[in-house]
């Protein structure tokens, strides 16, 4: 009995230890700069601490909150909970693991279209709800949730073309993370991008437009669209962590 106790009180000061560490010197041995994470400032614990001026990549994700997750502390494994609020959006989630082995769970995150490596800076947003997304040893291990988002359709009159609403399901195809998004419009478009995410975190997409008229073709060929027999194809790509 005198042994046990003697091992939940070293296991639980080694929790309280961990969890009342300077968030600073936390992040100091976290690998987020290889996630493409960065911060300005860190005040706080990790159980109770806040970030100013967080990016990702080129996205200004503002002010964040991040608690340490109590699971997570059991485990000993690194891992947070975390909320953002910032010009590139709004969100919450957790994120664990280890550079070999990383997992990242979002309950809804929406970011501005017009702040997101896109070609053109639309208006509108792009939404991630119930994501798991892992990867280990080089491999996507988990992908679910589904992505949305108005950018299309809140673009019209930069566009010159009323796009429609597009949202997919998020799953593992090979070593990547894929995810489709297609929407059709009531004028008879339907688009399609085809999304990839490689454990690099290099992000690769396909979008396909098809049903359109001439005048609408011929527009989106002034942003970089090739005509194809059936439509109008575009390829982007690019690492995640960069602009």
């Amino acid at each position: 009995m005198r042994i046990g106790l003697g091992v939940l009180a070293v296991v639980g000061f080694v929790i309280g230890a961990i969890a009342l560490a300077p968030l600073r010197w936390a992040l100091s041995l976290a690998p987020i700069e290889r996630l493409g994470l960065s911060a300005d400032s860190a005040s706080g614990t990790i159980w109770n601490g806040r970030l100013s001026g967080v990016r990702f990549g080129g996205l200004s994700l503002g002010e964040a909150a991040v608690q340490a997750n109590l699971t997570d502390l059991l485990r000993l494994t690194p891992g947070v909970r975390f909320g953002f609020r910032g010009p590139a959006g709004a969100g919450s989630g957790r994120i664990s693991g280890s550079p070999q082995a990383w997992r990242v769970a979002v309950r809804e995150i929406a970011l501005a279209a017009d702040q997101l490596p896109l070609p053109v800076a639309l208006d509108g947003q792009v939404t991630l709800r119930n994501v798991q997304l892992a990867f280990r040893d080089g491999a996507c291990a988990a992908a679910t949730g589904e992505l949305h988002t108005d950018a299309l359709e809140a673009s019209a009159a930069l566009l010159g073309w009323a796009g429609p609403p597009l949202g997919g399901a998020l799953a593992c195809a090979g070593d990547k993370a894929r995810a489709v998004l297609t929407g059709a419009g009531a004028d008879g478009a339907v688009v399609a991008v085809d999304v990839t995410l490689s454990p690099t975190l290099q992000l690769d997409a396909r979008t396909k437009v098809t049903g359109i008229a001439p005048q609408i073709g011929a527009a989106l060929a002034g942003y970089g669209f090739a005509q194809a027999a059936d439509g109008f194809v575009r390829y982007d790509g690019g690492a995640l962590a960069q602009r």
